[in-house]
């Protein structure tokens, strides 16, 4: 069975936050679908009820040209890492026979040597 619970107004958290304490009374109205506040001195204040994201400017995007470079450097200091990380394991596996699939073999099955009858 659901929950009903009491719709909460995001009006009313901005208005504490711009006011806090000196709030006197809180009134939902419904034509503006906002929320009225009478402070202590007697004045009015509004606060909506919906957050909507505005358009951003042409000149501001989510991410930055200057943040796609950044993004672009540490990619390709990333990518050389794991080359030279790669290239460095598989030289020195292919230089030492102990650490070949041959030689890991042997000394993983050397306890479990079985002598055939």
């Amino acid at each position: 069975m659901p929950i009903l619970r009491s719709r909460q107004h995001v009006g009313q958290d901005i208005l504490l936050a711009r006011h806090g304490s000196r709030i006197c009374a809180t009134r939902y109205d419904r034509r503006r679908n906002c929320i009225v506040a009478t402070l202590d001195d007697g004045t009015f204040d509004t606060a909506p009820n919906v957050i909507a994201a505005g358009v951003l400017p042409p000149t501001i995007s989510s991410v930055l040209a200057e943040d796609y470079r950044y993004l672009a450097k540490l990619c390709a200091i990333y990518l050389l890492f794991a080359v030279v990380l790669t290239t460095g394991v598989l030289a020195m596996t292919s230089a030492s026979p102990a650490l070949s699939a041959v030689g890991l073999a042997e000394a993983y099955m050397s306890p479990f040597h079985v002598i055939p009858r």
